[in-house]
């Protein structure tokens, strides 16, 4: 299942999660599948009757329970994501563009902006083995001085 992007926020569908801003949300199970249905049917509406039989298949449920979740939804995206289209269901309104792998799990990107460096270990190129403590003494003094 592939990944959405709107807004600030990514529908990560495999990974049953979604952030904002690098933040994952915390959303109901529930919730979560009726967002992933709507946002692959964002083309069109979702009568109430499909989204009850796909998000609760063989259980008799009433209504209020969707209203409920969606409630919750336009809690955590906002009242503009999800239109209530009288006597017909809901649609997603937001525009969607399907994110890549890469950004949808946000490889890359942190909460905190601070840079990160990666250091290599430096090597011994003298041809005395008793001087590796050299290279090694070299590699933890540029890690504690960059930790600073």
């Amino acid at each position: 299942m592939p990944s959405f992007r709107f807004g600030d926020f990514i529908l990560a569908t495999e990974e049953r999660k979604i952030t904002r801003d690098g933040i994952e949300l915390r959303l109901g199970t529930r919730a979560f599948d009726i967002l992933s249905l709507l946002v692959a049917n964002r083309d069109r509406v979702l009568t109430k009757g499909a989204i009850l039989n796909a998000v609760w298949p063989d259980i008799a449920v009433e209504e209020s329970n969707l209203t409920v979740h969606v409630s919750a939804l336009r809690k955590a995206l906002g009242a503009r994501a999800l239109a209530t289209i009288p006597n017909r269901g809901y649609q997603f309104v937001l525009p969607v563009e399907e994110a890549t792998p890469d950004s949808a799990t946000g490889v890359g990107k942190r909460p905190d902006a601070r840079p990160r460096i990666l250091v290599l270990p430096f090597t011994n190129i003298s041809n005395d083995p008793d001087q590796e403590y050299f290279s090694d003494g070299i590699t933890d003094d540029a890690i504690t001085d960059l930790s600073k």
